[in-house]
């Protein structure tokens, strides 16, 4: 989880489910939350692994030191496909490094069963 929000500008912020969550250690708190593999909870059962499948990604540099990005994304779990969408995002340079200053998470289509994303969670149509 340290080398995942390490991605992110320590103010960095990230939305999912209709929360935002700003700051490395609110961002790290929600997405364990998520992806524990021994967390088992009302809507939830043990993981045992989870895996993201990057696909299409499509950078715009604004200036020398912003960016917008989009990337596409399919999960699975031991259910097999769990869900998929996009991160967008927005990079902003700190020194050397690009980190992502926002990220919205946008869900496009979760498994009736995701051992993931609880019912509540799931995207309206």
């Amino acid at each position: 989880m340290d080398e995942l929000v390490s991605a992110f500008a320590p103010d960095g912020t990230i939305e999912l489910f209709g929360g935002s969550h700003t700051g490395r250690a609110a961002i790290a708190a929600r997405l364990g939350s998520l992806i524990d593999p021994t967390a088992a909870g009302p809507d939830r059962v043990p993981l045992g692994f989870m895996r993201h499948n990057l696909t299409s990604c499509r950078i715009e540099l604004r200036s020398g030191s912003d960016a917008d990005a989009w990337t596409y994304f399919h999960v699975f779990t031991p259910l097999g496909h769990d869900h998929c969408g996009v991160y967008v995002d927005r990079f902003t340079k700190h020194g050397e490094r690009w980190l992502i200053s926002h990220r919205r998470i946008k869900i496009d289509w979760v498994h009736p069963g995701s051992l993931v994303i609880a019912p509540q969670d799931m995207p309206k149509r």
